[in-house]
């Protein structure tokens, strides 16, 4: 067994501190991606995260004519703030939606200079538990540097719940601006995100992938029947020439802005009508998993103060959503088709301008699209 292990007391670069669940994974990811295993070596890998910024995992390995190796490694998180470029297109993982035997489910090619978000939602269908994960493939040469961010929720059998949690999660990351600094050494990959399921249960997820230095990279959403290796393991051949990919590879973000003005008629948007098409003819209707970013310029011409609301209205069927405006996250219940809720409200002084950002995304499980609408406040 050779490896780029971690010495005793190591460094590992994020680029903002974590949350304790966050840090959980993202240092185990750390060291899953740094170790380097012979095909024939058995390695196990137990992970304890400690309070941030500090983890231990004991790494243990064996095999036929190999040596076998105990060692135990220190992590310590270090903050290097790095502003990461927004991600151009987003990978979408739901086709189908429920799957009955292990696949690939999606498989795209990620390069310098276009960072991608991964979206995937689904359900086992199996009689039996399957894995649900991303994996990562460094299909060149030379080690490929890369900043990771993901969050998942499930299995559950909850499919708007489900899709809220995950959505929630990714964008309270994006908010602070958390993400993991890593290296995957040459024809390696490694897997993060897993979740086993078991049968009619779902699983959702978000991930964002840069590629800083290196590369290309293979980036796949994958269900199997067998636990993932805790080390990365050797590229296989067919994925080194030419890979087949999976067409689900859409534009990735979206701007919009809508202007109210005090005694003029209610300003409305639609998030998630206008279905993105790709390349290969392929609609993604609701936009799932595309960034919106809005932004609301609101006026007051009268000389008196006003007191606005801004609104969600669902469309077709049941629906949840998470915006970020101004900064802060908020959210809706279940929404029924039509119902509304009142996600904040504004005093807009008598002459005074004001716009107000507004972050969102239509998200795994809920029926988009949805409305916003700025209006007077309702006096019920």
């Amino acid at each position: 067994m050779s490896s780029n292990f971690f010495s005793r007391k190591e460094r590992t670069s994020l680029t903002s501190p974590l949350l304790r669940d966050e840090w959980d994974r993202f240092s185990e990811y750390a060291v899953m991606s740094s170790v380097v295993a012979r095909p024939s070596a058995r390695v196990r890998l137990d992970h304890q995260a400690l309070p941030w910024p500090n983890s231990l995992a004991r790494l243990s390995a064996n095999g036929a004519d190999l040596l076998s190796l105990s060692r135990r490694i220190e992590v310590k998180g270090q903050v290097q703030p790095t502003r990461l470029p927004a991600a151009t297109h987003v990978l979408v993982s739901n086709y189908p939606e429920r799957v009955n035997f292990s696949n690939v489910l999606m498989r795209d090619l990620v390069e310098q200079g276009e960072p991608v978000r991964i979206l995937w939602h689904h359900a086992n269908d199996s009689p039996q538990a399957l894995w649900f994960g991303v994996r990562v493939h460094n299909v060149s040469d030379e080690t490929a540097y890369f900043a990771w961010n993901d969050a998942f929720a499930g299995p559950v059998g909850d499919e708007v719940y489900v899709g809220h949690l995950a959505c929630r999660l990714y964008l309270d990351q994006l908010r602070r601006g958390a993400a993991l600094l890593l290296s995957l050494p040459a024809q390696r990959w490694v897997e993060f995100s897993t979740v086993r399921t078991t049968r009619s249960k779902i699983v959702s997820g978000l991930a964002c992938m840069s590629l800083l230095g290196g590369g290309p990279l293979i980036a796949e959403v994958v269900a199997h029947s067998d636990a993932p290796p805790p080390a990365a393991g050797p590229v296989a051949a067919n994925l080194r020439n030419e890979p087949r990919l999976k067409p689900f590879r859409f534009e990735g973000q979206i701007e919009q802005s809508a202007e109210y003005r005090v005694g003029g008629p209610w300003t409305f948007m639609s998030i998630g009508k206008q279905p993105r098409l790709n390349e290969h003819g392929i609609l993604l209707h609701g936009n799932y998993g595309v960034l919106y970013r809005v932004r609301f310029d609101l006026r007051n011409p009268t000389v008196e103060g006003q007191e606005l609301e801004l609104v969600v209205r669902s469309g077709g069927g049941a629906a949840r959503g998470t915006f970020m405006v101004n900064d802060e996250l908020l959210e809706t219940p279940v929404l029924r088709a039509t119902q509304e809720h009142v996600l904040t409200r504004w005093h807009l002084a008598a002459g005074a301008e004001r716009s107000v950002p507004v972050l969102t995304m239509p998200q795994s499980g809920s029926n988009y699209p949805v409305t916003l609408i700025v209006r007077p406040r309702s006096r019920k």
